[in-house]
């Protein structure tokens, strides 16, 4: 017992800092980092950086890659940028660790063979240019693996920033005051996610115009990305779905003052570039 009270210990105090520490890369990652940059200006650009957690003690093995800006002379924006992503990166590494540590006793009882933890984590990201504007909408995908289980998990994090301001947009920021924008965001969703899947028995609970029914959005140029996590609009063997909601459909909701309002009046004139890490 107490041989398990000082792994336990051990494997909760030693998170991993990805703000600080030094990314272990191989040559073919690092070519493939170059091949993935997104270039923001002359200056900036964005760069996948890899870190790594190898624990054979622990039986875990973790491998984050997500988005940082890197430049001359960097903005306090961007710096904020590069904290809140490698921030939401970190959480997963933690809670991922917590999963791990709870699960101690009954890895214990596995054979040696099938001791086996895993965390991965990738990214999609959208640099859309409303303007004189750059906004940047990230989303990471998480897989963990815990010895013993039938399957991994999957969740996703988003984060929705404008780099000209610093902000960090939330989905009511985009809408007039008072307008019920979740509902027809809701109706768009429930009505794709009926003709996409055949099993639509978990649809109408998971699209309630609930907030956090849509906690996972993403700004695209002509509209808006929903993702809906494993379990809640569809059974885990169907994975996690997507929706698009195009401006189109927000378009008398959209707040003339928003970021993203140049793009609903003509997405042509809205500048996009993606990549997927």
């Amino acid at each position: 017992m107490k041989k398990l009270i000082c792994v336990l210990f051990l494997l909760l105090a030693t998170p991993i800092t990805f703000a600080e520490e030094v990314p272990v890369v191989s040559a073919t990652e690092e070519a493939s980092a170059i091949n993935e940059a997104v270039l923001i200006s002359d200056d900036w650009k964005i760069v996948p950086k890899v870190a790594k957690e190898d624990n054979p003690e622990l039986s875990y093995t973790i491998k984050a890659t997500y988005p940082q800006i890197e430049g001359q002379n960097l903005s306090t924006q961007a710096l904020t940028f590069n904290k809140l992503v490698s921030n939401m990166a970190d959480q997963e590494v933690q809670q991922f660790k917590k999963y791990v540590a709870a699960d101690m006793p009954h890895m214990q009882t596995l054979p040696t063979e099938m001791r086996n933890n895993s965390l991965q984590i990738e990214y999609d990201i959208d640099v859309v240019k409303p303007g004189p504007k750059t906004l940047i909408s990230v989303r990471l995908k998480v897989e963990g693996m815990q010895a013993g289980r039938a399957h991994p998990y999957h969740v996703h994090q988003v984060l929705n920033f404008d780099l000209s301001t610093g902000k960090v947009l939330t989905l009511n920021d985009l809408f007039k005051p008072k307008t019920k924008y979740l509902a027809i965001i809701a109706n768009v969703a429930k009505q794709k996610l009926n003709e996409k899947l055949t099993d639509k028995w978990m649809i109408a609970e998971g699209t309630q115009p609930l907030a956090k029914n849509f906690k996972n959005w993403n700004l695209e140029n002509d509209g808006i990305l929903i993702t809906f996590d494993e379990y809640q609009v569809a059974p885990y063997a169907s994975g996690a779905q997507e929706v698009e909601v195009s401006y189109a459909d927000l378009k008398n909701m959209l707040s003339p003052r928003s970021v993203i309002y140049p793009c609903a009046q003509d997405p042509k004139s809205c500048s996009i570039t993606k990549a997927k890490v």
